[in-house]
């Protein structure tokens, strides 16, 4: 088991030279910090979206693949085609807009 003392040093996330954005090294070392908190992270996120946090949960959902339900096809008749049916609307001449 680790100290209390190891556990706060594992949770610093350090950005060391170079500092450059687009740089190969400094890419790597925040993948592995990334990957190194990742558990601590998604436990956040999840606590966070329990707690109401619209964005972490569309987050959480959109990774997990829980995605809404794309709607059903109709078998029936259109709304439309339904309202025309029963007030007995015509269809309009050939070229006008609705």
């Amino acid at each position: 088991m680790r100290s209390p003392a190891t556990n706060e040093a594992d949770r610093e996330v350090v950005i060391t030279e170079p500092c450059d954005p687009t740089s190969p090294e400094l890419e790597r070392h925040l993948g592995a910090e990334i990957r190194k908190h990742a558990a601590e992270i998604i436990r956040g996120l999840v606590q966070k979206a329990m707690e109401g946090g619209a964005v972490q949960a569309k987050f959480l959902f959109d990774f997990a693949g829980l995605r809404e339900s794309p709607p059903q096809e109709s078998k029936g008749e259109s709304l439309l085609d339904l309202m025309r049916r029963e007030l007995r609307l015509e269809e309009p001449p050939e070229g006008t807009v609705e």
